[in-house]
């Protein structure tokens, strides 16, 4: 807006980004909200059989990952959940990959070696 009255742009101009502006504030509104109502609603559990995971508030994901199946357990942390102190823990198995997204680091840890913990005695029982 600043450049379009400093250099006397045509009017259309000035109408096109009123109208964006209109447009990208609801969006990014909607947009917030939507994370935060998706964070919300996201859960998992686990047992000594399997690792369940179910996330969304409008369309419901529940995914269900023997313990036996899984390869390999993991923490990432990239920028901005080092900012927060915060991890992410990753879940492979044959079939892909399953990630519990923000926890805080003391609880990603303990969840990553209950996970491998199982995952090691359901390997040894086999």
């Amino acid at each position: 807006f600043g450049l379009d009255f400093l250099f006397e742009w045509p009017a259309w101009i000035g109408t096109v980004l009123l109208i964006l502006l209109i447009i990208s504030v609801p969006l990014l509104i909607i947009g917030y909200l939507g994370t935060i109502i998706d964070h919300r609603n996201w859960r998992y559990d686990i047992d000594e059989e399997y690792v369940q995971l179910r996330q969304g508030a409008w369309f419901q994901k529940d995914q269900l990952i023997p313990v036996t199946k899984i390869q390999s357990v993991e923490t990432k942390q990239g920028p901005l959940l080092r900012r927060y102190k915060l991890r992410a823990v990753e879940i492979e198995t044959m079939a892909g990959e399953y990630s519990i997204p923000a926890l805080p680091d003391k609880e990603a840890y303990a969840l990553r070696d209950e996970i491998a913990a199982y995952a090691k005695a359901k390997e040894e029982d086999d």
